[in-house]
């Protein structure tokens, strides 16, 4: 028999096999579950998905035939090909195109309304017009959905709902803690996983966002199929940060559903929703972080004391509005704090005003410039500060804030901050000082590098600073008798206020007032 015959006779019996049954698929099968130990009876598990899919009624043993047969036969197991990858072969392929063949499917939060209670039919589906998923070491073309309601007008996203014509977005804490993936609008899906590592690599080795975006381009992006799609730099910062902003307030408060901007690429909105929470943020990170019992680290030794260290830290400064005339008028004893305005600088074509934000682009406008100017009265003075940092008329010729000053503990445990877009003056470091004392209990001591001009300043304002009556102070949990000298202080350097009327019940708390006491550069708070 030659061997034209031969093979004749083994397509038509390949053919009255494949007749029979499935063979490709049963095999196909047979060589993903094959090795798994879960599987007490592998033939009776396939037998019940082939008769599923194909509403056939094979037994197991017929099963079992067919796979030994062409597990033992390397001729007809070679007309199957099943030694090819299928999910590689379309991966390589893709490489060789402009889209994507296989797409990775991201559902909507909800299928149903959750805003219109009698509405419990499924919503109709729809897709975003084109979206990518950016995943810690790839970048995919994917399908995003979401569901629409016709009755209220609410479309549910994969991580929000959103309602087009009152222009809200809002999210939930189980569907934004329980993510895979992050999506916020726009055409880019972030994995948890890029985010994450974004996190680590910021903390691990400093990264910025133009180190990081720079690396993934150039490590994953030019490896895909979209070469022209990159990721974008304002696009993963913005997304990034409304991510941990919202892992914050999820973890620092009840709430379960947030409002986010409705769009994070309009600047008003995106900003309204940080000024909208910065307080509270604030606030809980000083009651979490200053609570050295519940954060020990590894950094903390049996010599760990409860002494706070301010330092300014200028190298992350940056461009803000030169409007001076700005201040805080929250902190009683000291009265209107400069501070600066911390807002970005406007886009403005008037070169005059292309230094303000645009808040004050339009009260120099309706005012003039002279709403700029200080009044001379307002200045520190050389005898209530030796030091003194130009309180009032700052470099003019800087074009930067001066970074932000700090209150950290030995153990790098950072207690709170501020940022300083003026230089540090006395006013400005007890402004500091204060807002942590309001929302903490005390430290011991704050360490200082220019202490003295603290000293001399309170010196001189002591009438104002230090006394208060009682009735419009809160209970503190720590107070003292200004009448009696504090024991741990020492007399030679003690400072001793003006005796209050003792008709009138004192209190003295850091909240509003401060007793420090001047050891070389170092300032013991009681």
């Amino acid at each position: 028999m030659d061997n034209t015959s031969l093979d004749m006779r083994n397509d038509l019996f390949f053919t009255k096999l494949l007749k029979q049954a499935p063979i490709y698929t049963i095999m196909t099968i047979h060589e993903r579950i094959k090795n798994s130990s879960m599987l007490a009876d592998k033939y009776a598990v396939i037998c019940g998905i082939v008769n599923k899919q194909f509403n056939t009624n094979f037994s197991p043993g017929f099963i079992q035939q067919q796979i030994e047969f062409f597990s033992s036969s390397e001729l007809f197991r070679g007309y199957l090909r099943l030694s090819t990858d299928v999910d590689q072969m379309i991966t390589s392929y893709q490489k060789l195109t402009n889209y994507s063949i296989v797409f990775m499917k991201i559902e909507p939060m909800s299928k149903k309304c959750i805003v219109c209670s009698d509405n419990d039919n499924e919503l109709p589906l729809y897709q975003v017009s084109k979206t990518f998923i950016f995943q810690e070491n790839i970048l995919e073309q994917c399908i995003t959905l979401y569901s629409h309601c016709n009755k209220c007008k609410w479309s549910y996203f994969p991580n929000s709902y959103s309602h087009d014509v009152m222009r809200k977005q809002y999210i939930r804490k189980e569907q934004f803690l329980n993510a895979n993936e992050l999506y916020f609008g726009g055409e880019c899906v972030y994995s948890h996983r890029i985010l994450v590592s974004f996190s680590t690599a910021l903390l691990a080795m400093r990264a910025s966002f133009h180190g990081f975006v720079k690396y993934f381009n150039n490590m994953f992006v030019n490896k895909t199929t979209f070469p022209e799609k990159r990721l974008d730099e304002k696009n993963f910062q913005i997304n990034w940060i409304i991510y941990c902003v919202l892992k914050l307030l999820f973890q620092w408060s009840d709430e379960d559903v947030i409002e986010i901007p409705y769009s994070l690429y309009e600047k008003d909105e995106a900003n309204a929703f940080f000024d909208r929470h910065k307080s509270q943020l604030y606030s809980a990170f000083v009651k979490y972080w200053s609570n050295q019992a519940i954060n020990q680290t590894s950094n903390c030794t049996i010599s760990c004391t409860d002494i706070l260290i301010v330092d300014g830290h200028q190298k992350t400064a940056r461009v803000t509005c030169k409007f001076n005339k700005c201040y805080d008028n929250t902190i009683e004893e000291l009265g209107p704090v400069l501070v600066g305005c911390p807002k970005s600088v406007s886009k403005h074509p008037n070169s005059t005003w292309s230094s303000l934000c645009k808040k004050h682009v339009e009260i120099v406008a309706n005012c003039g410039s002279q709403v700029m100017e200080f009044d001379p009265s307002d200045d520190v003075t050389e005898d209530m500060c030796n030091v003194k940092r130009n309180e009032l008329s700052d470099d003019q010729a800087r074009l930067t804030t001066y970074g932000f000053l700090v209150s950290f503990y030995s153990c790098g445990i950072v207690a709170g901050f501020d940022e300083s877009i003026r230089s540090e003056s006395p006013r400005r470091v007890l402004r500091h000082l204060i807002r942590i004392g309001r929302l903490s209990k005390p430290p011991l001591g704050v360490i200082y590098d220019t202490a003295c001009s603290i000293k001399l300043y309170m010196t001189t304002r002591k009438s104002i600073i230090w006394y208060i009556p009682s009735n419009v102070l809160q209970p503190h949990s720590s107070q003292l008798n200004p009448t009696q000298p504090n024991p741990t202080q020492s007399n030679s350097t003690q400072v001793n206020p003006t005796q209050p009327n003792s008709s009138v019940n004192y209190k003295i708390t850091l909240s509003y007032y401060l007793i420090l006491n001047v050891v070389d550069n170092a300032i013991l708070i009681n």
